[in-house]
């Protein structure tokens, strides 16, 4: 199998030509089969925060495998790794990441029994990307403070200018066929590109 593309990967294997050789899609179905047995919905809105926190214990972990493939000793660095950690959470680019996150989780509860049918599609488009966000920003921040992992954090940063891209297309949409909330979506854009821009201009340019 393939080595682990968290990096560069947004999660979208149903969209995706590579399943059949990917050790993260088969890390994810294994993933999605433990929540079946423990009856965790995975289409809940709700369940999204579990989700992410998730992501981001696995980003740690991915971050750790890493350093040992580049040759570092994980549990000679936990103090630094500690700090850098704080240090990216502290990160004003992480803080606006992740509020972009707390935003749109809010705004999405809001309104999913006003989404019609042919806005579904947008509407879980939003819904899957607007975590991949933080998470990826979070990776990028940390990768970012080591010139041996500064590809990683461009990759990573890269998905979150993706993941962003996507969210925006799907506020337009949304908002075209749901005045009650085209302002809503309008602010939420405008938040997203604020980040997006933001984003290329500290680690894209």
């Amino acid at each position: 199998m393939k080595p682990l593309p968290f990096n560069a990967c947004d999660y979208r294997c149903e969209r995706c030509l590579e399943t059949d050789s990917c050790r993260l899609y088969q890390m994810l179905q294994e993933r999605r089969t433990l929540n079946r047995i423990m009856g965790i919905d995975e289409e809940d809105i709700s369940s999204i925060g579990e989700e992410l926190v998730e992501i981001l214990k696995e980003t740690q972990d991915m971050l750790k495998k890493l350093a040992e493939e580049i040759g570092v000793d994980p549990e000679s660095l936990s103090e630094e790794d500690d700090l850098e950690e704080q240090l990216a959470k502290d990160d004003p680019l992480y803080i606006q990441a992740h509020e972009f996150t707390l935003k749109t989780h809010d705004f999405l509860k809001k309104i999913d029994v006003l989404i019609n049918s042919d806005a579904r599609e947008y509407f879980e488009d939003i819904m899957w990307h607007h975590t991949i966000v933080s998470a990826k920003m979070y990776r990028a921040l940390i990768s970012a403070t080591h010139k041996e992992t500064i590809d990683d954090a461009i990759n990573s940063a890269a998905v979150a200018v993706k993941s962003l891209n996507i969210c925006i297309i799907a506020l337009d949409y949304i908002s075209s066929g749901h005045s009650a909330i085209s302002g809503e979506c309008k602010s939420l854009r405008e938040f997203a590109e604020s980040l997006k821009m933001k984003i290329r201009l500290r680690l894209l340019s």
